[in-house]
């Protein structure tokens, strides 16, 4: 009796003994790999599409970029529109703040030189959603600050927006197709000797204009008649 008593016994400690192994290997770590949990990594930064083209397929929205000028005087600022095209067959939605915030520029210089306009590391308030029906577009204007663009030339401009992909699981960086902007000099204004004093002095009649300044104004027309667009030409 002891002896089938001490058999079972001893069959049952085995069977415990193999289920602590089994479920011991199962919570440690394997070799090689202690104290590490292998999860799936999802990287924060965003894809960057080459071109319009691909990011389009990515997002469904093209940028097409437009200068209202496009010969800005030197000292000026450059206004932008940029529209946001859904050239999808459904209805897109995107989230709205200011054109500084949700746009990057990249502007080539005429040296060569690219400078680069965006705002990171903001905490963006007042967002809003934008609806873009398909084909239709949202347009936002842009205006770069005078002193981005100081020397005359050729400006080359890339406008640059984060969208969400279509299937809302990662953002691109779309871009938009260069334009570009050309800054020239303004023409020197010749200096007004006289200079303004309309201002500051009443219209005074011939007598007392004479009277007051010693001189005296007299007018005289070299033709009476002149021919349409000729100029007219006065002695004084």
């Amino acid at each position: 009796m002891r002896s089938w008593f001490a058999e079972a016994l001893a069959d049952i400690m085995a069977a415990a003994f193999v289920c602590c192994i089994v479920i011991i290997g199962a919570v440690l770590p394997a070799s090689g790999n202690e104290g590490t949990t292998v999860r799936p990594v999802v990287s924060n930064d965003p894809t960057v599409a080459p071109d319009s083209k691909t990011g389009a397929a990515l997002t469904g929205i093209v940028l097409n970029v437009t200068p209202r000028r496009p010969d800005v005087p030197l000292g000026s600022s450059v206004t932008l529109d940029i529209a946001m095209t859904n050239v999808t067959t459904t209805i897109l939605s995107i989230g709205v703040s200011s054109p500084e915030t949700d746009f990057q520029l990249e502007i080539r210089d005429p040296s060569g030189y690219v400078r680069k306009i965006e705002r990171e590391n903001e905490v963006i308030f007042g967002i809003r959603t934008g609806i873009i029906n398909p084909g239709a577009s949202l347009v936002r204007t842009y205006t770069i600050d005078k002193g981005f663009i100081n020397a005359p030339g050729k400006y080359r401009i890339v406008v640059k927006s984060r969208l969400d992909r279509l299937d809302r699981k990662a953002v691109v960086i779309v871009p938009s197709k260069p334009v570009t902007v050309t800054i020239t000099e303004q023409s020197k204004k010749r200096p007004d000797v006289c200079g303004d004093i309309s201002h500051s002095y009443k219209t005074l009649d011939p007598y007392n204009g004479a009277r007051k300044s010693g001189l005296t104004l007299k007018l005289g027309v070299k033709q009476s008649s002149v021919p349409k667009d000729s100029p007219i030409v006065l002695e004084i």
